[in-house]
């Protein structure tokens, strides 16, 4: 996911272009250099405005990632609805890190999206750090973990239907439940 946009690039060389146009219009007072900073600034929010109206299936993916990683975090009922009901265990394993787990500030970061040819699943991988409180240990301190997900569209929506959790410092594979990355 690109948080810029697809089209930053053409913005940004635009709004240089249009600040460019503005400089010579100040200095030289050019009825030219301010008309064609006026396209040029018109232009730049027109190709904003279309960046900002689309969006990609990514972003979407996206977005349900953090809804679920929100809801998870405070303890959700509706997160379990997010996961898909091919996945009945991911579901139970769910509820139960959420009964034995309090996570604040979550913060994801490194997140990449690939789509199946056909665009029937999403893989979405992930890094994510969070203060962590469990049942039993107490505080455990702010916990890393990388994840690579499988997300599957159910009833028009992206659902959880994988998730394989790794070690963030080496990718290794690593137990869902397991407390610590170490």
């Amino acid at each position: 996911m690109n948080p810029f946009g697809e089209f930053w690039l053409i913005t940004l060389c635009l709004a240089i272009a249009t600040l460019i146009c503005l400089i010579v219009w100040t200095r030289h007072r050019g009825k030219i250099a301010f008309s064609l900073a006026s396209i040029l600034g018109v232009l730049t929010v027109v190709v904003l405005a279309i960046d900002l109206s689309i969006t990609t299936e990514s972003e979407v993916a996206a977005r349900r990632l953090t809804q679920l990683t929100s809801l998870f975090e405070a303890k959700s009922p509706e997160a379990l609805g997010m996961i898909s009901a091919k996945s009945p265990e991911l579901r139970e394993m769910v509820n139960a890190g959420m009964k034995i787990a309090t996570v604040r500030d979550l913060r994801i970061s490194d997140l990449t999206t690939r789509f199946t040819t056909d665009g029937s699943r999403a893989m979405v991988e992930f890094r994510i750090s969070g203060d962590m409180d469990l049942v039993g240990f107490g505080n455990v301190g702010r916990q890393p973990a990388k994840f690579d997900t499988v997300w599957v569209k159910e009833d028009g929506l992206w659902k959880l239907f994988k998730v394989v959790r790794k070690n963030p410092l080496n990718d290794s594979p690593m137990e869902l439940m397991r407390p610590s990355a170490s």
